[in-house]
């Protein structure tokens, strides 16, 4: 996942990178308003909890300090950042799956996120292409 994202790899093209840095900051956005809109609107009592309340903030405020530490290794702040990002993201669906007015808040968010999911997605399966067509060069025209 590093070399993905690691511009070094890519000829210092830092797409890449940025795009990882928006998804991350759209998931930290949404973490931080969707804490303070479980303490008012959430209808479940496990969501309203302290507990579930200080889990989501601990791991965000862990998300922002990874995501502002630009000073460590590329490879290990990328690292951080996918699975801090993914937990967070875990939560936040955990939470939209029993609160729909909470998710209907953050759909703008959620669209945008899912498009730059795409992007990744579609940079993946260019680089599964290339290396298909390198061992088989007749695997596009199947």
């Amino acid at each position: 996942m590093a070399m993905f994202y690691n511009p070094k790899h890519w000829g210092d093209d830092t797409s890449k990178l940025e795009r990882l840095e928006k998804e991350t900051k759209l998931v930290m956005q949404m973490a931080t308003l969707v804490k303070h809109d479980l303490t008012t609107k959430a209808t479940h009592r496990s969501l309203r909890s302290e507990k579930f309340i200080s889990l989501l903030n601990t791991q965000n405020v862990l998300l922002i300090a990874n995501f502002k530490n630009k000073d460590q290794d590329i490879n290990l702040r990328i690292s951080k950042l996918v699975v801090k990002k993914r937990y967070v993201m875990y939560l936040l669906f955990s939470i939209f799956e029993y609160e729909p007015l909470i998710a209907q808040q953050y759909e703008d968010k959620l669209h945008e996120l899912e498009q730059l999911a795409l992007d990744d997605m579609n940079d993946w399966m260019e680089i599964l292409d290339l290396l298909e067509t390198l061992k088989n060069p007749m695997y596009l025209e199947k």
